[in-house]
């Protein structure tokens, strides 16, 4: 079934009905049903399985998706093109993981006072840390099951199918809005789309969907880490405060400029030894 989605290469309508499902049926729709079933069982939203609240309301876009997948695959009127197919250029894998790495954590800091702009509301401080404190549930939904399903939608459906219809750029900014689009909060959604961004651009220029996810999981597997081991943190918390607190503003502002300056030096190797772009323009066009 899996292999099947790789004819299915949505157009920009198309785009919007999987964010539809994602945010309109999935999320405020089962949201909804969960509330009124949590209200039956004389329980709170919060206090059902994590995993099980993250998942249930991607599955309506997931069906849609290996619905279109299958229909296309029969039809024959697409080549098809890999979900992942990988190209890494002149980078072995252990260079490219440490560049990733480093990107990923940098670019988390530097875009980090963009998250700041808006109060972070009691209900989503509870819904948060309900989330990060379940556990292993709240692993496998944090680290595993969201880079993995999100990183499937919004880059290995939704940008790979735009690179079809539009340019690169515009493919790229389209899926990173998507992806802030779906946060549903603009606490995360402002960082979910500079960070988007970046992956979008690695996704291209690898056609490597284990390298966004391998991303996306060291940027939440970092949060979740320190949620783990300083409990006592508030779920809104922000290095700015935290190292301005304890060692000055200075040196908060010095290690603004490192890591976005490292930021700056990975992105820069990225570029001079990843492949020009991992997708064949014949194939993805269908022209072959």
């Amino acid at each position: 079934m899996i292999n099947k989605t790789d004819y299915f290469l949505p157009d920009l309508k198309e785009c919007w009905i999987i964010v539809f499902l994602l945010i309109v049926i999935g999320g405020v729709g089962i949201g909804f049903c969960l509330q009124l079933l949590a209200m039956v069982s004389d329980t709170k939203i919060t206090d059902m399985n994590v995993l099980f609240t993250y998942v249930l309301p991607l599955l309506p876009a997931l069906f849609y998706i290996f619905h279109k997948g299958r229909k296309a695959f029969s039809e024959g009127k697409s080549s098809g093109c890999p979900i992942d197919d990988p190209h890494y250029g002149r980078l072995k894998i252990v260079p490219l993981a440490l560049l990733l790495i480093i990107g990923c954590e940098t670019l988390s800091l530097v875009c980090e006072p963009l998250g700041s702009i808006f109060e972070m509301p009691d209900q989503f401080k509870e819904l948060f840390s309900k989330i990060s404190g379940d556990g292993f549930w709240s692993f496998l939904s944090i680290v595993i099951a969201a880079p993995v399903l999100e990183e499937f939608l919004l880059r290995g459906i939704i940008e790979r199918g735009l690179l079809k219809y539009k340019t690169p750029a515009a493919a790229i900014i389209w899926s990173a809005f998507f992806f802030a689009l779906i946060h549903m909060n603009p606490w995360q959604s402002i960082v979910a789309f500079f960070f988007g961004l970046f992956l979008g651009w690695i996704y291209w220029r690898t056609h490597s969907l284990l390298a966004t996810i391998f991303i996306h999981a060291v940027n939440n597997g970092t949060s979740f880490m320190i949620m783990l081991l300083f409990p006592d943190l508030p779920v809104d918390f922000d290095f700015h405060k935290l190292i301005a607190s304890i060692w000055g503003t200075d040196t908060y502002y010095a290690v603004y400029a490192t890591s976005l300056l490292l930021f700056l030096i990975s992105v820069f190797l990225l570029h001079k030894y990843l492949s020009k772009s991992g997708f064949d323009k014949k194939r993805i066009t269908g022209n072959i």
